[in-house]
């Protein structure tokens, strides 16, 4: 295990060893995306839940679950309040977070190409905090912004789609209220 706590062990026959590989070397410039996104399955999930929630009108009406649903068909759940993970498109690395409460840069390695989202059904008090020479754009959505924009739910996981397929968030709703870092 390196200093950062992340490895990737394979199993030989006769013991346990740690194996080197490019995902590892990303994983320890970026502490906090300890997941690699399988952008592929990740999409498919995401258009999945989007005809769940099509087909159960009282979905649309709030992001409670929406937050949990998310991690799980993005592949990034794990025991942490913030749920990262990177993915790869043309040779970058792409961040992506997805948690309850605002995003703090200095938790980000990669200078470039993060994203945080923020779903919560109550508004709370911003607390995103900027670093220098961190790149970081959080979008945050809330329950009271579905009375301007009723298909807010779809227009998130939307949003979400684009940008696993190409690295571009565009934020479909036109709602999220958004904080930038530097």
């Amino acid at each position: 295990m390196n200093e950062l706590g992340y490895n990737k062990k394979k199993k030989h026959s006769s013991d346990t060893s740690t194996v080197v590989t490019e995902d590892t070397k990303t994983l320890r410039s970026n502490v906090c995306a300890n997941i690699v996104i399988n952008s592929e399955s990740a999409i498919e999930n995401l258009k999945n839940l989007k005809l769940s929630i099509e087909q159960s009108p009282e979905r649309m009406q709030s992001l409670r679950g929406l937050y949990n649903d998310l991690v799980d068909s993005i592949g990034i759940n794990n025991s942490k309040s913030s749920h990262y993970g990177i993915f790869y498109i043309d040779g970058n690395t792409y961040t992506l977070r997805i948690s309850n409460h605002n995003a703090k840069a200095k938790h980000y390695k990669t200078r470039f190409n993060n994203i945080s989202i923020k779903v919560r059904p109550h508004k709370n008090q911003n607390t995103f905090e900027v670093a220098d020479g961190i790149f970081l754009k959080e979008y945050a959505y809330f329950d009271y912004m579905i009375v301007e924009s009723p298909k807010l739910v779809i227009d998130i996981i939307n949003s979400l789609i684009t940008y696993l397929a190409t690295g571009i968030y565009e934020d479909k709703s036109g709602k999220a209220l958004i904080n930038i870092s530097p």
